[in-house]
This record gives structure tokens, sequence and C-alpha cells, in this order.
């Protein structure tokens, strides 16, 4: 007769698992923000879009390979000796946020270079829409179709731009609040890798919101983390590429467009643009515009919760995990 497993070690596995995967890649991301967050380069606003939007990037990387190993990343992109493994369509996930570890901060730098705020702009919004449509291109989900790339693509531009323009300083609250409900929304679906590697992204924003917070009391002059192009496109396209991973490999069939609004969560600033607008302090602006999210992501969650529990779940569209995952 097989033995028990013991409680202390099944703990012992799972805490020791989180701090691999969640914990370690949050703190690679924080370590990489830090020089950015304090002392002289935080009075430049450039160095902190380009340092945070590389540890947003870098988080994910760094979770998607103490999960599935550098090899599922490398396979990506060369044959590696002896290694009989397939290609999985999702892993390329990981080689699209590898890349905006680069794309961000060279956006970043771009931004710096130019003369006027609004030349800055329209560099940061066409920078969005490029990035969301190349990597529509790159990763390929299983039953793809013509029109649902486009839609995805959409949505990637849509929550860059949600960033860029409702979310703007408070960025990293946003960031916290929608990879939270896409590591929540994941693990309802049965998709734990994707799950452990958007709670890491979640962890760190919200380490990184914090010690920024901290580092503008701290220094004199300090630059806002402030989404102004670089960290939007980072933190847009790769919300919209992990909802519609989600969704492509949901094996229960959550309602389709709990998939779709928890990309577009950034949007919900828009609610209070007049209260933002009028207040006070910068702190109080960033308030009204987290606030929008928060309510949001509640009724995202709640609306998704009871539309599972009253079977309006899209069951028809729940695949076999393993159908398609391949090429």
């Amino acid at each position: 007769m097989q033995e028990a497993a013991d409680p202390t070690v099944l703990v012992n596995e799972t805490v020791d698992y989180a701090l691999s995967v969640v914990v370690l890649p949050a703190i690679v991301g924080v370590v990489a923000a830090a020089p950015a967050l304090f002392g002289p380069l935080r009075r430049r606003a450039a160095a902190v879009e380009c340092c945070v939007a590389f540890a947003v990037a870098i988080a994910f990387t760094v979770s998607f390979t103490r999960e599935l190993g550098i090899e599922a990343l490398l396979r990506q992109l060369v044959t590696l000796e002896g290694d009989g493994m397939p290609i999985e369509r999702w892993h390329r996930l990981g080689l699209v946020a590898a890349g905006l570890a680069v794309v961000g901060p060279v956006l970043a730098a771009l931004q710096a270079a130019l003369a006027s705020r609004r030349a800055e702009r329209v560099v940061g919004v066409v920078g969005a829409v490029v990035v969301a449509a190349a990597s529509v291109f790159v990763v390929d989900f299983p039953r793809a179709t013509a029109g649902g790339e486009a839609m995805v693509a959409a949505v990637a531009a849509c929550s860059t731009l949600g960033f860029m323009l409702f979310a703007r300083t408070g960025a990293m609250w946003c960031a916290w609040l929608v990879f939270a409900s896409l590591a929540a929304l994941s693990i309802m679906s049965g998709f734990a890798s994707l799950a452990v590697m958007c709670a890491a992204v979640s962890v760190g924003a919200f380490a990184i919101g914090v010690l920024g917070f901290a580092g503008g009391r701290l220094t004199k002059d300090a630059a806002p983390i402030e989404a102004s192009g670089a960290l939007a496109v980072v933190l847009g396209v790769l919300a919209a590429l992990c909802a519609a991973c989600g969704r492509a490999y949901d094996m229960i069939g959550l309602p389709a467009w709990s998939w779709l609004v928890v990309a577009l969560i950034p949007l919900g600033g828009a609610m209070f643009t007049g209260l933002s607008r009028r207040a006070p302090s910068r702190e109080a602006t960033t308030f009204w515009r987290v606030l929008g999210a928060v309510i949001l992501t509640i009724l995202l969650l709640v609306g998704t919760q009871l539309a599972t529990q009253g079977g309006e779940s899209d069951a028809e569209d729940a695949g076999d995990p393993m159908d398609g995952i391949y090429g």
C-alpha cells in the first residue's frame, strides 16, 4: 500500500517552488529597476521608465526559464544538440518577453532623444501599435484565426494606450492588478505555468511600486514612474498576449469576455478622468487613476466567478490542452 505523502514535505516543496518561479523572478525585476528608483537616476524620467520596463520584461522571462528551463527559450531560436523535445507554441511567449526586455529600453532611449513632449507621445503611440502587431506574428496560439489574431493585436494596442493615457503614473499599481487577475484566471482555467509567470510580474510590479514611492520621497526632484511609452508598451503587449495565451489553453471554458477585459483593466482609469485632472497633487492623481482600475478588476473577477457558477462558461471552446500546442 502506498504511504501518504508527508504534509510537511509537500508544504516545503510548494514553498520552494513558489520561491523559485515567483519570488526569485520578482526580486530579479526589482534589482533591475532599483538603480533608477533611488539616487541621481531617479531625476531622469527616461532612465526610470527604461529600467522599470526592462524589469517587468525580465521578471517574466526569468520566471519562464525557472518554470520550463532555459532550453524552452533557446529552442525557439536555435536547434539544441541532443534535444528531442518539441517546440510548444505558447513557449514563444517567453521569446516575446525576452524581446520586450530589449525593445523597452530602446524605445525609452528614442523617446528621451526627442525634443518635444508631443513627439515623445507620437513615438509611444506608434511604438505601441507596431510592437503589438509584430508580437502577434511571433506567437501563434492553437486554433488561431486571422480575425482572432487581429483581435489580439487590437487588445494589445488598447491595453498599451490604457497604460499610457489612463494609468500613467499609476502604471505599476495597475500592472499589479492586471497580472494578479491573469494569474487568478489562469489558476481557474487550469494553466498553472502561466499563473506563476503572471504572479511573478504582479509581485514585482507591486514591489517596484512600493520602492518607487519610497524613492520618490527620498530623492529631491524625483521623476515619477510613468508609462509614457516604453513601459506602457511592455505592460500592454505582455498583458494582452498572456490573456490570449490563457484563452487559447483554457481547459474549463471561462467566459471569453473575461480574458478580453483583464488586459483592458488600465482603461478603468477613464472612470475618474475629470477628478484625476483636477487632483491637487501627483499622489491624488495616481489615486483616481488606480481606483478605476481597482473597480474594473473587482467587477471582472466577481463577474467571472458568477458566470462560471451560473453555467455561462464557454464550455464548447474549452480545448484539450494537448490539441495543437506544437509547431
